[in-house]
């Protein structure tokens, strides 16, 4: 939301950003008036679910500040001269289809007036060419992109089993009201959100953004599982579970390509970029 630069536009971007961040608080005071405030004595396993929600309300905290604070990734301004080094284009061959080169090759943005690398695009909201755009979210308010995708997910992850713990804690408190509210929103608005996760957890472990996701029919980017994740979420396995700062394995100017072949079979190209033949 901060990389908005037409003061209108992030105003009107910030008020689903704060109804978002309202709705949670909102949930969480219920849950604090109808189940905490009521809690005398207790087993030992009650406290320990509800210092595992204060965490999870932390780390969603963070994840979410940092998602909104990164820059998603914007295309840095010595790219354009990089395809003149003959050493990065790959001409396009014969044996592969035609669909598959289009899905990978450097474009030209209008808006911009500059090439961009595969997978980057133009948005409407935020003005500008996000490197690996996945969309643009209202809620958060900010593109989601190379360097802020992460954190999108940890959020994602950390409020959806929020919500769901809230839920089921306060199921056995049918007699209060607000834990009554803190039931039906956390356990339906949980496993809402927690639907939503999964599809974008398992896009990432399959390397295709929501965008290509809706407008491609052969993904050319899938590697591997362990790779695809890494090139999203890093190697460090400290970076997947908090909210702290780290890089992609990528740098989202170039990727590793499987191409299909018209014989069917696929074959790999490395750090290459595909550009159009008669790119100047």
């Amino acid at each position: 939301m901060c990389y908005i630069h037409r003061k209108a536009t992030a105003l009107l971007a910030a008020v689903p950003v704060l109804l978002n961040i309202a709705c949670t608080a909102a949930v969480y005071y219920c849950f604090w008036t109808g189940f905490i405030t009521r809690i005398r004595q207790e087993s030992a396993y009650i406290w320990a679910f509800c210092g595992l929600l204060h965490l999870l309300l932390l780390l969603t905290a963070g994840s979410l500040i940092l998602c909104l604070a990164t820059d998603p990734g914007t295309i840095p301004l010595s790219f354009p001269a990089r395809l003149l080094d003959p050493a990065l284009c790959q001409r396009k061959q014969s044996h592969w289809l035609s669909h598959d080169f289009a899905s990978a090759q450097v474009t030209f943005c209008p808006t911009c007036q500059t090439h961009r690398p595969a997978r980057a695009h133009h948005c409407r909201v935020c003005n500008r060419c996000i490197l690996r755009y996945d969309h643009h979210c209202p809620w958060i308010g900010s593109c989601i992109g190379l360097h802020n995708h992460r954190y999108f997910l940890q959020y994602l992850v950390y409020l959806s089993l929020a919500l769901l713990l809230m839920g089921g804690l306060s199921f056995s408190e049918t007699s209060n009201p607000m834990a009554v509210l803190v039931t039906a929103f956390g356990l339906g608005g949980g496993t809402g959100l927690a639907g939503f996760t999964l599809s974008q957890l398992l896009l990432v472990v399959r390397n295709w953004t929501t965008l290509e996701a809706n407008t491609r029919d052969f993904n050319v980017y899938d590697q591997s599982c362990w790779e695809n994740w890494k090139q999203v979420c890093g190697g460090e396995v400290v970076c997947w579970l908090l909210p702290c700062p780290g890089k992609p394995e990528c740098d989202g100017l170039t990727y590793p390509l499987s191409l299909r072949l018209k014989s069917g079979g696929s074959v790999t190209l490395e750090d290459r970029l595909l550009l159009h033949p008669l790119l100047p």
